[in-house]
């Protein structure tokens, strides 16, 4: 997870429809920015959920309820951690004009737990931080999270009293990654428990950077929302030996130009771990990765932000970077680079160090080498991935996104599946050594590249990253937001939040 200061929002009214015995969808409208952040979930077999996006790319939230009578929030939806955790009424961030002015405001609504009649205390023993230095201190409570028509009773969440975070968030992802001394049932494994979903599996469709709405289906499958065919990855293990991340094996990366001219940025020998973090905005690659992309594509770095002429997008319309997963037999994804140029808007950017006056931010930043650094594949890669998460299984299966696919076809996914349905294949068994847990939002990296024409001209020359299997010690209290379950196939429309990235882009 990483947050961005200056956070604005546009908001989502959930409206929900009955389309068939145990399948709900729910649908979403607009509504004014000047309204407060909304988005919901409704979890029964299965569980649909549209999402808001804007043109920046920011994070997406879940509309949900706390307490009893039931108290209306946003929590940002994460696939890389799996704790949830609501901000307090109190939290020191939300009612200090110091603190917003330095870190941002409180967004998403707060919970006031002295006027819930279901809470009840844990303990005061929870903490959790990024590695953007962001985090949160508070309590563990127990308390009903409601989500769209569905009420999970007794969940245990973190209530934060001081923060620099400036949203709750949901995690949906191993219980493994929780910031708890003591693992406690996540949100997943509860709503798995208590009869809302049959397994813990969910498929996530973000669409493109334009649109207006994706969708996260739990317990189900929706074939409508991808092209091609699913294949099936093997989740990595961490250090330690645990399934604590959805980590995957990167196996290769490349640029194919518009005339269809491919440069190869790996080696054969390039194995990476990385991880599928909703929670991300931008993504994060090795350094030298980075380095050679950013050369391919005229991409110049200063203060540790990429910049790319924006005119790019329309000189290259075709132009895909092309990430290839699981060695041989493995999924390949393509990303057209305009999904990875983010505009600044009316913000005004001055550089004397660019050489071009029409800049916007590139989506893959350098991930560091620090201890805690780690590779995340963060929005500017889901948005072009259909992805299925399987925590029963331990698997992940990838395919190209289906991009403004407004029809649905959700298949409920069975408690006794033994595999994601619908895959096609399934990757070689190559594996990498994972971090323990990552922290989100890791590095920003050096490096800048070379070219300054808003042109791509892939020449097929291979330019070698090295292949790191270092793996980093696990940080305490560390959370990534995963992703829902939904039982069986009660499909659920959960409006969502898509925050704008705020704060200053201005180069010295």
């Amino acid at each position: 997870m990483h947050f961005t200061s200056g956070l604005a929002a546009t908001v989502l009214a959930l409206s929900s429809e009955a389309l068939a015995q145990n399948v709900l969808r729910a649908g979403i409208t607009r509504i004014p920015a000047s309204k407060q952040p909304n988005s919901g979930l409704q979890p029964r077999s299965s569980l649909s959920i549209p999402l808001l996006n804007n043109v920046t790319g920011g994070s997406y939230l879940v509309n949900v309820s706390l307490g009893t009578p039931p108290q209306p929030i946003s929590l940002v939806l994460d696939t890389g951690s799996s704790d949830v955790f609501a901000m307090s009424v109190t939290a020191d961030q939300c009612t200090s004009a110091r603190l917003q002015r330095e870190y941002g405001p409180c967004t998403g609504g707060q919970f006031n737990s002295s006027a819930s009649s279901t809470y009840s205390l844990v303990n005061q023993d929870f903490q959790i931080s990024y590695a953007d230095s962001s985090g949160a201190m508070g309590d563990y409570f127990k308390d009903t999270i409601t989500i769209g028509q569905s009420s999970i009773k007794q969940q245990q969440m973190g209530l934060a009293l001081s923060t620099t975070v400036g949203s709750g968030i949901m995690g949906v992802g191993y219980a493994a990654n929780e910031a708890a001394m003591t693992e406690y049932p996540s949100i997943i494994q509860q709503m798995v428990s208590q009869g809302i979903i049959n397994t813990p599996l969910y498929s996530l469709y973000l669409d493109d950077l334009q649109a207006s709405t994706g969708s996260i289906i739990f317990g189900g499958i929706d074939p409508q929302k991808y092209t091609g065919k699913l294949i099936a990855l093997p989740v990595q293990t961490d250090s330690d030996g645990n399934f604590s991340s959805f980590s995957v094996v990167l196996s290769g990366v490349s640029v194919t130009a518009d005339n269809g001219t491919v440069a190869t940025l790996t080696n054969s020998t390039f194995y990476e771990p990385v991880i599928l973090d909703s929670g991300t905005t931008l993504s994060y690659l090795p350094d030298e990765l980075c380095d050679s992309l950013y050369a391919q594509l005229g991409v110049h770095v200063v203060q540790q932000t990429p910049y790319i002429d924006c005119g790019i997008a329309d000189a290259d319309p075709k132009t895909t970077i092309d990430y290839a997963f699981g060695g041989e037999g493995g999924p390949t994804i393509k990303v057209l680079l305009n999904e990875l140029i983010v505009s600044l808007g009316d913000a005004e950017v001055s550089s004397s160090s660019l050489p071009f006056s029409n800049a916007c931010v590139f989506g893959i930043l350098s991930a560091g080498s620090g201890a805690d650094a780690s590779n995340l594949l963060g929005d500017t890669f889901l948005r072009s991935a259909y992805v299925v998460y399987d925590l029963k299984n331990n698997e992940v299966a990838l395919a190209q996104t289906n991009f403004n696919q407004t029809d649905s076809h959700v298949s409920e996914v069975a408690a006794d599946a033994t595999g994601i349905p619908n895959v096609a294949g399934v990757a070689s068994s190559a594996t990498v050594t994972a971090s323990a847990t990552a922290k989100p939002g890791v590095g920003s990296g050096g490096g800048g590249g070379a070219g300054s024409s808003a042109h791509v001209s892939a020449t097929g020359s291979s330019t070698a990253a090295t292949a790191a299997t270092t793996s980093t010690s696990k940080a305490a209290a560390v959370s990534t937001i995963p992703a829902f379950d939904a039982r069986g196939l009660a499909v659920l429309g959960l409006s969502c939040l898509f925050a704008l990235l705020g704060g200053s882009w201005v180069l010295a």
